[in-house]
């Protein structure tokens, strides 16, 4: 479930909950409490386009094309197309974002994929101030060695398996880039043999009872 105030969204406030038997056995809670007395508005002081124009400012990226409007979902969301802005269309939502010091801020939530393609920022943006309150990239990228991959938004890349890969061992037994070693190009591979927790996982990694 996603937490909402006033019909407004909460940025990342979540819960999951795993049901059997119409009984759930087991949730996950991101809730934020006590929303009422945190919020500091429910009005926006600046439009979406006001937002779309600040944060391009905020992130030094420079528009001449006025935001077209493409669709209105309902007066809290919309998605505009700027071409010269981002290679995606911009979708804009109002929704509070939890801050450190626990004020929940009223924020226009939207994505800008540069043309570049270097960055694909996720922006949550003041809807009183136009300042860049919290900024995601989704543009992951590793350059060290002759490692060089990125990885944009949800699309998958397999992953190349060396031909000298030597066969998988056995039941509970793992070739891995074990911590503290974060890839192939800072270490070798090691094996490690019934690599679980006895009070985690009394029966190992592979129960077949």
């Amino acid at each position: 479930i996603r937490q909402t105030y006033k019909d407004i969204e909460v940025y990342q406030a979540v819960a999951n909950f795993n049901i059997k038997d119409a009984a759930v056995f087991s949730m996950g809670n991101r809730l934020e409490p006590n929303i009422s007395a945190r919020v500091n508005t429910l009005k926006p002081k600046i439009n979406p386009i006001e937002a779309i124009a600040k944060a391009a400012i905020g992130l030094n990226l420079i528009t001449k094309d006025f935001p077209v409007l493409l669709e209105t979902k309902n007066s809290r969301e919309f998605t505009y197309s700027v071409p010269d802005l981002s290679l995606e269309n911009i979708p804009v939502k109002l929704m509070f974002q939890p801050m450190p010091e626990g004020e929940l801020r009223l924020v226009w939530d939207m994505s800008i994929y540069q043309h570049d393609k270097k960055h694909w920022w996720s922006l949550r943006v003041d809807a009183q101030t136009g300042e860049i309150l919290d900024k995601v990239d989704w543009v992951v990228e590793c350059n060290f060695g002759k490692c060089n991959h990125n990885w944009h938004g949800p699309t998958k890349r397999p992953i190349p398996i060396p031909d000298d890969m030597p066969p998988p061992p056995s039941t509970d037994q793992y070739r891995v880039f074990a911590i503290p070693v974060e890839s192939p190009s800072h270490g070798p591979r090691t094996l490690l043999v019934g690599p679980y927790d006895a009070v985690a996982s009394p029966y190992g990694w592979h129960d077949t009872k």
